[in-house]
């Protein structure tokens, strides 16, 4: 199992190089990719990342204007990515 994460690894950097994203980051970009707008605690609880982690982690990726924290009544804040038109099969 250990070589299969070792080498997923790799090819991630390998097809990702140019776009300086972590696979952390680019799994956030998945579920968001499947269902826009969730919450920071919806995010934490499907990848199985900290809150604080993740909190760091769309940080990051609002700095490269890839998500936006908008503001939920509900929930306080909203996670939606900064990429709408992403084409979903």
């Amino acid at each position: 199992m250990a070589k299969a994460y070792q080498r997923a690894c790799a090819i991630f950097k390998e097809m990702f190089e140019g776009y300086d994203l972590t696979t952390q980051q680019f799994g956030l970009l998945g579920f968001l990719w499947q269902e826009d707008g969730l919450s920071q605690a919806e995010l934490s609880a499907r990848s199985q990342i900290d809150r604080t982690t993740i909190g760091g982690l769309i940080d990051r990726l609002e700095k490269e204007g890839l998500v936006q924290r908008l503001p939920h009544p509900k929930t306080a804040v909203l996670i939606r990515s900064a990429c709408p038109n992403w084409e979903k099969p």
